[in-house]
């Protein structure tokens, strides 16, 4: 999968980051690229875990026993990850908003509460002053206005808040029954008259519809997807040298070399025939053999380098 700078999430988002983590091979530590699941449901690169079981028959994470043809498609997830990777991008730049909008709140917050303690300072002084009046006439008018008041005038208020309260008619009252009856009835499963499922009540309208549209059209079907075979894994120790060179003859590779070199040829290309047979639309055999011999001339050319150059990059 093509390579995407890393994303510094910030600490309210974090869940974001946990589901990033949980769309990266745990071999290759980058996003999933045609993600294949485990029976021990663990999910993996095609090609990474296809390697990695030419070097052990273990799952990297669990090391429950593994075989290739163990390995699954997990479409998916596969598509949550293309769209993950679509909107990561979106959701970056809307971080930074997020963030830049709580700087300047804070900042707003600060100058307030700086502003509350200036006047608290100023009311202070003005107190210690004398400019406040602290005089008892001022408290004594109150309560003056205090005693003035009715005594009804507490039961005026609440009879006029009583009037103003709206009174419901019987028929508002059964109707508000049946409205909670509905709610009640919408949580309850309820069989589908055409396929005799049971569906909640509130998704049981769209369940029928889509039902009888499958119904009204029986005779349309849809072409299987033509899934190429994966290659069988050979005990390549056990085959003589004309097998070995007929099955690279089968596939179009060359017979040219030394017995080493013609097993390693034929698995390293048996492992990537095999990790595109997962994908959806597999790329053709012409174009893998040609990757295999770059990767071949390729390991060629490093060889013939001194040990001192040939991990510089």
């Amino acid at each position: 999968m093509e390579k995407y700078p890393e994303i510094v999430w910030p600490v309210e988002f974090s869940e974001l980051k946990s589901i990033e983590n949980l769309l990266k091979c745990k071999i290759c530590y980058d996003y999933l690229d045609t993600p294949v699941i485990t029976p021990c449901s663990h999910n993996y690169c095609s090609l990474c875990i296809r390697k990695y079981l030419h070097y052990k028959t273990r799952c990297p994470l669990c090391f429950h026993e593994l075989f290739e043809n163990q390995l699954s498609p997990n479409r998916i997830l596969e598509d949550i990850l293309i769209n993950f990777v679509k909107v990561r991008t979106k959701l970056n730049e809307c971080m930074k908003k997020f963030n830049n909008n709580t700087i300047d709140h804070n900042k707003i917050n600060q100058n307030k509460t700086s502003c509350e303690s200036q006047n608290c300072n100023v009311s202070k002084e003005n107190f210690d002053s004398g400019t406040v009046d602290t005089s008892e006439e001022k408290v004594d008018q109150v309560h003056e206005n205090i005693d003035e008041c009715p005594n009804n005038c507490d039961s005026s208020t609440n009879k006029s808040l009583d009037s103003n309260k709206p009174t419901l008619d019987n028929d508002e009252i059964s109707q508000k029954n049946t409205n909670s009856s509905e709610v009640n009835d919408s949580d309850e499963l309820k069989a589908c008259p055409v396929c005799r499922v049971n569906i909640p009540g509130v998704n049981l309208n769209i369940h029928i519809e889509n039902c009888s549209k499958r119904e009204a059209i029986p005779h349309i079907h849809t072409t299987p997807i033509i899934k190429r075979p994966h290659l069988p894994k050979l005990v390549l120790n056990l085959m003589k040298d004309a097998e070995l060179k007929k099955k690279l003859k089968e596939v179009g590779l060359s017979t040219k070399g030394t017995r080493k070199v013609l097993e390693l040829r034929y698995q390293r290309y048996c492992t990537l025939y095999n990790a595109e047979c997962d994908k959806n639309k597999p790329r053709s055999t012409k174009d893998l053999l040609k990757q295999c011999n770059d990767q071949e001339t390729l390991e060629k050319t490093v060889e013939t380098l001194p040990i001192s150059m040939r991990y510089k990059r």
